[in-house]
């Protein structure tokens, strides 16, 4: 692959958050503590379902892995393991993509909530901070968006807009939104465009066949299915258009939180992507910071479609607490229960129709 590491506007040359380091557990516990305010302990024995809107229920979703007797595995999804084993296998995963520079993580100068003010506050604004990520991407110049542009949509462009949505919803200040609100809201004010909306996809983040489909979209920038006999999308339709030289965002909703997944795409028609997380995590100290710890948001690279396949199915586990681990050991999924499984997801993609904003 075309080495891109000079490219200066993408990344500046910060320290390297090691997320698969024996400091996980202090970050999870941060950002997590940090969106949601936890409930007294004896409540925390339910799984941490997300808040979808119903029409979630419409999504058409990919087929479900139900048969574990196959010659080739080609996933530790493809047969029964323990949660606890499989986190293993994919914190030792995201390592090996990471010793091989295929995965690279950053932290960003600003983060959701640094802000006090009230016209600057972005406290649990990931729901309007991701799609305005997207928005930014898509329209960048170059590869894609710059950390100083996602920094100004945190600290500038995403206040404002949380703070109109609320009001209209009759929502507090910091309370949660629904992704979908946002979404609405963003095409009314002509933020997003509609037509560059390329669909929407719901499912389990463990399932291969779920998160392919997400990876898919990602990928080609469209959301055209064959279905087999039995109505499942199987598999891309060859007559759709190939848009593997444009811009692509999604924001993936998972675990009651908001992330962007954005494809940059190069000259010479290879292309990267890059996972924005706007809750802060702890960094390592630096020389403008020499004392305790700094916050910041983190921007995680992923080289290849296979270092975004782990980074996801790692960050998937990272996010599940104990209680989660319990329901999914004794649970497999189903899709009329989603709404209650920790591992279901929700994602709006949007893109270009060529490499040009």
């Amino acid at each position: 692959m075309t080495d891109h590491a000079s490219i200066n506007d993408l990344s500046r040359s910060l320290s390297v958050l090691h997320f698969s380091s024996p400091s996980i557990s202090t970050i999870s516990a941060v950002a997590e503590g940090y969106e949601v305010t936890p409930t007294i302990e004896t409540e925390l024995k339910f799984p941490t379902a997300p808040a979808f809107s119903s029409s979630m229920r419409n999504i058409d979703t990919a087929p479900l892995i139900r048969n574990h007797n196959k010659i080739h595995l080609n996933s530790p999804e493809d047969t029964p393991i323990c949660i606890h084993d499989l986190h293993t296998v994919y914190s030792q995963e995201y390592e090996d993509f990471t010793l091989k520079r295929l995965i690279q993580a950053y932290g960003l100068d600003s983060y959701q909530g640094r802000i006090q003010k009230k016209e600057k506050d972005s406290t649990n604004g990931c729901t309007v901070i991701s799609p305005l990520v997207i928005k930014n991407h898509l329209n960048s110049l170059g590869p894609g968006i710059s950390d100083d542009a996602i920094e100004n949509v945190i600290n500038n462009e995403a206040p404002p807009i949380l703070w109109d949505v609320r009001r209209r919803l009759g929502l507090q200040q910091h309370a949660l939104i629904v992704p979908s609100d946002v979404h609405d809201y963003l095409i009314e004010k002509k933020i997003l465009l509609q037509d560059k909306f390329v669909g929407a996809c719901v499912g389990n983040l463990l399932d291969p066949e779920h998160r392919g489909q997400l990876i898919d979209m990602l990928t080609n920038g469209h959301d055209h299915f064959l279905k087999d006999s039995a109505g499942y999308k199987k598999s891309h339709d060859k007559s759709s258009p190939n848009r593997n030289n444009c811009k692509v965002g999604a924001a993936l909703f998972f675990h009651e939180h908001v992330i962007s997944i954005v494809k940059l795409v190069f000259p010479d028609g290879t292309f990267w992507f890059d996972i924005v997380d706007s809750l802060p995590s702890p960094s390592i100290s630096r020389e403008d910071n020499p004392v305790g710890v700094s916050l910041q948001s983190t921007r995680i690279r992923c080289k290849s479609i296979p270092a975004l396949d782990a980074t996801l199915r790692w960050y998937a586990c990272s996010k599940f607490t104990e209680a989660d681990k319990s329901y999914i050991n004794a649970n497999i999924w189903d899709d009329a229960l989603c709404d209650f499984d920790p591992r279901v997801f929700q994602a709006f993609v949007w893109a270009n129709k060529s490499n040009t904003p």
